[in-house]
């Protein structure tokens, strides 16, 4: 938006609408960002039962969910800072947007085409053989359509990689 002229009301209309979007982008995008990493905490805080960061009673289970996880006021702002330190450091130097594009697409691309789907038709196997057989979770592998899903989401994961490494190539 800098190659157009600055004494234009209608691009200055578009320079605000674009400021105001992304304002007020932030706070939606930083709402999900900020429960995987809890969620992330969630699993480390299941690993070691006490921390001076949480509060888990001596009367109280660790919790299941996020919703049910009660940050300290320290660990909370601690973390938005951090969270908001990262973003802010990461948006700074990035000065190409085709550079954010290479990674979002080549990791989320392969998850979706290639990972996702036949991690799912695994899982649905794995379950259907389970149900079937009373629990008995043995050999629900050995059929050709099982093994041409290891496959293709073995491709995936090598065409993954190989994206990740021609993107991280393309940057430097």
């Amino acid at each position: 938006m800098k190659n157009y002229p600055s004494d234009n009301g209608l691009f200055v209309a578009a320079r605000l609408a674009l400021f105001f979007a992304l304002l007020f982008s932030y706070p939606v995008l930083m709402n999900p960002c900020r429960d995987s990493v809890n969620q992330l905490i969630l699993l480390l805080l299941r690993n070691c039962t006490r921390s001076r960061w949480f509060v888990v009673r001596e009367e109280e289970e660790i919790p299941e969910t996020t919703n049910e996880l009660h940050m300290s006021k320290t660990m909370w702002l601690s973390e938005t800072w951090i969270l908001f330190a990262i973003t802010f450091v990461s948006a700074s130097n990035v000065t190409d947007v085709s550079m954010v594009w290479d990674f979002v697409g080549s990791i989320g691309g392969c998850l979706i085409l290639y990972v996702l789907p036949p991690l799912a038709y695994l899982k649905i196997c794995y379950l259907h053989h389970k149900h079937m057989n009373s629990g008995i979770s043995r050999g629900w592998y050995g059929s050709p359509k099982i093994l041409v899903a290891f496959l293709l989401m073995l491709t995936g994961l090598v065409l993954l990689a190989v994206e990740n490494y021609q993107a991280i190539l393309d940057v430097s």
